[in-house]
């Protein structure tokens, strides 16, 4: 079973202790805090840990989507779910903390509750791929996913789960006890920064309702000295992004875009964006231009004029000048501002601020990556796709967002954040509704 599918498992468990507390409808112990006997168990080898409030996530699912939206089309979905025969309930018991925890032998694990042992039994022979298993102990149940599916050594995962279980050396829960009420905490031993000579250690980071918005607050140790990058694009626009940490998944689609237009380039390393829209290209085989003006620094030194000279023999580009060319029918500008730094984009680049010891940095509003523009085939079928119609409707919710993590002295990494949303939304109902309506938890 490929990695991605594994992983989507362990997701749609946890979704499941979202989506499954409608069974507790009519039950008069709906808000009683169970006790949480499975925070016991967490390895002690462990490298990282998530701790998600069962108890409040229920509490604030019942009273946003029920008490509030009694008509809530949501709610109807799920119960239509749940009345499918097809749907799976496994004896969970969500009104306790449920954990989320990677080990270093490459294993990830879901800790729970049990309320139906029979049931669970029953459910998990069904669910589980060949790269999972799981153990019981009492009235807990530890899930565990192999992520190196591609090894050639064989885990015996339920035998491994079991062997957790009855150890008596366990992970300190203190290390989680980070930021008031808070709906879910993470602690990591060290978070490396690719393509950085920087690692974060002791990372902490927690989440939290307050009215209409998700709350953010965390800090990390350091012994790095601060990046200082100039930039060469504003921070005032509909969405703003800065961040010297850089996800391979954006690495990787930033990669293949300038590559598609003929710059052969090393890893990026820092990156200053602002997107506005993305629309259908005007001509050659590209089909989806993305609207944005980027400062991006690699890892090593690059030569853009011989790069676009390049390109243009390829003909990957056409009407190359000392400032701007024409890819898929539009025109970008581009500068090089450093050897190892570039500017590329839809607009002119205007040289605007410094910035020192930003690890990341979003701001503004996340409907523009839900603006599609232009028409043609391949639009009509985006926009009739439920990750599209649901990743719509949750960022057209969404006011706001506002995240900062720097490194604020030479010892400490501070994190914090608001993810706000309109006037009369409730977060909760939001991402249940994206989470259910994108199918992510089919």
């Amino acid at each position: 079973m490929p990695k991605k599918k594994n992983f989507g498992r362990i997701i749609g468990i946890i979704t499941l202790l979202v989506l499954i507390w409608t069974t507790f409808f009519i039950s008069r112990s709906l808000f009683e805090t169970a006790d949480n006997n499975n925070r016991q168990f967490i390895p002690l080898n462990s490298t990282m840990v998530v701790r998600i409030d069962g108890a409040q996530l229920i509490s604030q699912g019942f009273s946003d989507i029920i008490l509030t939206k009694k008509d809530n089309k949501l709610f109807n979905d799920i119960i239509a779910k749940l009345k499918d025969t097809a749907s799976t309930n496994f004896g969970l018991d969500f009104r306790s903390d449920f954990y989320v925890f990677t080990v270093d032998k490459g294993i990830m694990g879901v800790l729970a509750n049990v309320r139906n042992v029979k049931r669970l039994k029953s459910g998990m022979k069904g669910f589980l791929g060949n790269h999972q298993g799981y153990g019981l102990k009492d009235d807990v149940v530890m899930i565990l996913t192999s992520l190196r599916v591609e090894s050639e050594i064989v885990i015996d995962l339920d035998a491994l789960a079991t062997t957790f279980l009855n150890s008596n050396s366990f992970f300190d829960p203190s290390k989680l006890e980070i930021g008031d009420n808070a709906l879910v905490q993470f602690w990591a031993k060290n978070i490396v920064i690719p393509n950085h000579n920087m690692t974060l250690e002791n990372v902490s980071i927690a989440m939290s309702i307050l009215n209409e918005s998700f709350i953010l607050s965390g800090s990390a140790d350091h012994g790095s000295v601060a990046d200082k990058h100039m930039s060469w694009v504003s921070n005032d626009s509909d969405f703003y992004l800065e961040t010297a940490i850089i996800p391979d998944i954006l690495n990787n689609y930033l990669g293949d875009f300038l590559q598609g237009v003929g710059i052969d380039v090393p890893s990026i390393s820092y990156l200053n964006l602002n997107h506005h829209y993305t629309e259908h290209a005007d001509e050659g085989n590209t089909i989806l231009i993305p609207h944005f003006d980027a400062t991006i620094a690699f890892t090593d030194s690059i030569n853009i004029d011989t790069t676009f000279q390049t390109a243009l023999l390829d003909e990957l580009i056409t009407d190359l000048t000392e400032s701007h060319f024409i890819y898929g029918g539009k025109q970008f500008f581009y500068k090089q501002t450093k050897v190892d730094q570039i500017y590329i984009g839809r607009n002119k680049p205007t040289e605007k601020s410094n910035s020192s010891g930003v690890l990341f940095k979003i701001s503004g509003s996340l409907k523009p990556f839900s603006e599609f523009r232009g028409g043609g085939l391949v639009m009509k079928m985006l926009r009739m796709s439920d990750m599209y119609i649901s990743s719509n409707e949750l960022f057209s919710k969404i006011e706001n967002v506002d995240i900062n993590v720097a490194l604020k002295n030479e010892t400490k990494c501070l994190l914090d954040g608001e993810v706000r949303f309109n006037k009369g939304e409730t977060p909760i109902d939001a991402l249940l509704s994206f989470l259910f309506r994108s199918r992510l938890i089919d």
